[in-house]
Parts: structure tokens; C-alpha cells; sequence
């Protein structure tokens, strides 16, 4: 994410990462990149029935017991049951990512996860599990009365050994390719090393990701390394908002607030953060937002010089039968802006809020700030020309029993 200048949009470069380790060199290829998650189940978790016991024990006779146990059996063959298990490689033992689980005869089923394993719940009708995986032959296995986890190894089927490949060249003739299909296993994680590729890009958005069509052909090697990959570059409408509340800190932070963000497909995750030219840090992208604005916090802005000073405390007490004292104080803001380009800054203070009758709070401040009643906040919304100063000025009275120790700041 870049910023020129608070008077310039926001540039935002969309960067992939990718590796692979198929055994082959991916030469003058082209990509689709996705932000769906294939490693994670699409199917929605279904509640099973949520029993509870009094945790208590009991004492029953021998016939009793006997009663007990013949009638927790017949409730249990009335009751589904939950089969767990792995499905791995034969070859190998890898677990099979995203493999299929059907109860035989149905449409019931799950699919695997990121290591193997699935959860199923069956009835007591249901007789045998069907296992099903795109390139491995198809395992079925009868449901055993006496366990609930099954350990499924799939072989590699061999009825795609042979791949007949046609494609149509750049003249229009089709050419034909014939060989052995190259068996992909599955990418380990390696220490990062980049390498920036510029792409062409033609972006499609589906119902629950979005996939982006890199059209420049590019070259990966199966090394298992990082290439970093540029994707596409949006100039995003943004109006940038400095905010200071110099009781708490004097450092001024500045807001890009992004307007009609949603139409750019923006993934959520990590970005790095440049502004007038100096990299500021990391920020992470919350896109799983509701707001219409996305709200992006910029960082500290050093050119902008804010400082809070106590002007004045004053002590007074009333007559020796009245029991009251009087304390105020008055607070002077001075702001700086030292930039060469006009700024918005909102300041923030606040003034005490009277929680018992016996304590009236009177106040009066500079240049009309807004001034929130419930909560005591004001906040002076402020136009600066370049290299413009300005001071605000708050001050506050508070009457209580003089006996009474209040915390004045």
C-alpha cells in the first residue's frame, strides 16, 4: 500500500507467492492464482445431539443391572454413531487431501482434511463406506459394530499412465503430445527467496473466492523456492484523516479511510506500508468488514508537532461552614504543521464527568471543539495550511465537599 502524499489516492500492488516441487520445470507457463482455501472442507459442520448425564453414580441389584445393560444397548442401536479416520497414500502413507467419505448407496458423506482425517456421522442402518480419490482406486469397507475408527490406504490407480495432450498452436494447426503423466507430490516448506515477475492479469470473482488469470507466460523452477509474483495494481479513492489526543500522546497517527472498496476483490492479510516515499511498517487488511469504509491506520506522522501544557491550577476554599472547595485548570494545545501541503487533524481531549451530586463540573473551551455530554470527549476537527500553528485552550472548574479528594487531571 502507497501513499504520495495526503492529496493523492492510494496505490495498492497485489503480490502472490509461489513455489513448487513437481519434479518438473513449469517453462513459459501460465498461472491462475485463487484465494480459495482447496486444503479446507466446504461443507457446513452439522450439530449431532447434545446429551447430558447427572455425573452421579448409582447402586442397582444384579437383575437391575442386567435391565440397565439390555436397555442401554437397544438405545444405542437407535443412535447414530461418529465413524473418525485417516486416509493416506499406500505408497507413501502422505494423507490424501480433500478425499471423498460417502456412506455406500448415498449422498452422505465428508472429505478429508489438510491431514487426512475425516469425520462422519452414520446411522445404524448403514452398512459399508465408499473412499474416493481423483487419480487412486476406490475403497469400500464394511462399518464394524466394534470400532469407530477406520485407517484407509489408497493405491494409485494406473488408468492414467498414459495422457494424450492436444493443443492448438499459434498458427492454428493442432499438435499432439504423448507421455507418461508426472506424479505431483506434494510442496514442503523451504526458506523464502524472491523474485519479482511482472504480469498481465484478468480477474474473475465467484461467489466465495477469487481467481486471477495471470496471462504473461512465466517460468518456475521445481525448487521448491519463492517467486514473487506481482498480480495486479488498483488506485483506491481514499481521504486521509490525522488524529492526535495529546492528554494520552502527543505523536499525531494518520487514517486512510477507503471508500467503494469492495468492488477491488482485495484479499485480507499482510501489507507492507509506504508513505511520501519511507516505508512505514506491516499493517494487516482487514477485508471481512461490514463498514462501507476500510479503515487503515498509516502510522505516526513526525511533521506534525503537538504539545499539551497546563496553564494554570487554581485551589480555593469557601467558608469554614460551607464544606466546599473549588479546584480548575486550564490547558493550552499548540499545534504544528510543519508539512508543505494542507492537512485535515482531528484533536482530541476530554473534560471530567460528575458521577454524585455534590460534585458540579462548569467548563469553557477555545474555537467551539464538539463536545460529547455522556462522555466528557471533545474533539476539535481542524483545517491547517502548510507550515500553519494553531492554539486551543480548555478549561474546566470543579465544586465538591472540601473533604473529598478528586482527581483534578
Amino acid at each position: 500500500l502507497r501513499v504520495q502524499d495526503v492529496n493523492t489516492p492510494m496505490t495498492a500492488q497485489m503480490k502472490g507467492k509461489v513455489r513448487q516441487n513437481s519434479g518438473e520445470d513449469w517453462k513459459e507457463v501460465k498461472l491462475t492464482l485463487s484465494t480459495g482455501e482447496p486444503k479446507r472442507t466446504g461443507i457446513k459442520p452439522e450439530l449431532g445431539t447434545w446429551f447430558l448425564g447427572t455425573g452421579g453414580a448409582s447402586t442397582y441389584s444384579g437383575r437391575q443391572m442386567n435391565l440397565l445393560s439390555d436397555f442401554q444397548t437397544q438405545r444405542q442401536a437407535n443412535q447414530h454413531r461418529t465413524i473418525t479416520g485417516f486416509i493416506t497414500e499406500a505408497s507413501n502413507g502422505e494423507p490424501l487431501i480433500g478425499a471423498a467419505v460417502v456412506v455406500t448407496g448415498t449422498t452422505k458423506g465428508t472429505v478429508t482434511d489438510v491431514d487426512g482425517k475425516f469425520s462422519l456421522d452414520i446411522q445404524p442402518n448403514d452398512k459399508s463406506l465408499t473412499v474416493l480419490y481423483v487419480g487412486y482406486n476406490s475403497e469400500t469397507l464394511p462399518i464394524s459394530n466394534n470400532s469407530n475408527f477406520v485407517d484407509v490406504q489408497l493405491k494409485e490407480s494406473r488408468a492414467l499412465q498414459e495422457v494424450v495432450v492436444t493443443a492448438l498452436g499459434a498458427s492454428g494447426q493442432t499438435q499432439t503430445f504423448q507421455g507418461e503423466a508426472a506424479s505431483l507430490s506434494r510442496a514442503k516448506k523451504a526458506k523464502p527467496e524472491s523474485k519479482s515477475v511482472t504480469l498481465n492479469v484478468s480477474e474473475v470473482a465467484h461467489s466465495t473466492s477469487v481467481t486471477y488469470d495471470i496471462e504473461l507466460p512465466y517460468t518456475v523452477p521445481t525448487d521448491n523456492k519463492e517467486y514473487q509474483v506481482e498480480i495486479k495494481e488498483n488506485v483506491l479513492a481514499a481521504f486521509y484523516e490525522y488524529s492526535c489526543a495529546p492528554k494520552l500522546e502527543t505523536d499525531v497517527f494518520l487514517t486512510a479511510h477507503l471508500t467503494d472498496w469492495e468492488q477491488y476483490n482485495l484479499p485480507e492479510g499482510e501489507a507492507n506500508l509506504y508513505f511520501e516515499g519511507t516505508f512505514l511498517g506491516k499493517t494487516v487488511l482487514k477485508t471481512q468488514s461490514t463498514e462501507d469504509t476500510l479503515k487503515i491506520s498509516m502510522g505516526r506522522d513526525k511533521n506534525i508537532v503537538v504539545k499539551r501544557v497546563k496553564q494554570k491550577e487554581l485551589t480555593t476554599k469557601r467558608g469554614i461552614f460551607s464544606g466546599k472547595k473549588t479546584e480548575s485548570r486550564t490547558y493550552e494545545i499548540a499545534v504544528k504543521n510543519k508539512k508543505n501541503i494542507g492537512i485535515s487533524l482531528n484533536i482530541e481531549d476530554q473534560v471530567p464527568i460528575a458521577t454524585d451530586k455534590q460534585i458540579d463540573v462548569q467548563y469553557t473551551f477555545s474555537d467551539n471543539p464538539v463536545v460529547d455530554k455522556n462522555t466528557g470527549r471533545l474533539t476539535w476537527k481542524l483545517q491547517l495550511k502548510p507550515l500553519e500553528d494553531k492554539k486551543l485552550q480548555i478549561s474546566y472548574t470543579v465544586k465538591h465537599p472540601a473533604e473529598w479528594q478528586v482527581n483534578m487531571d
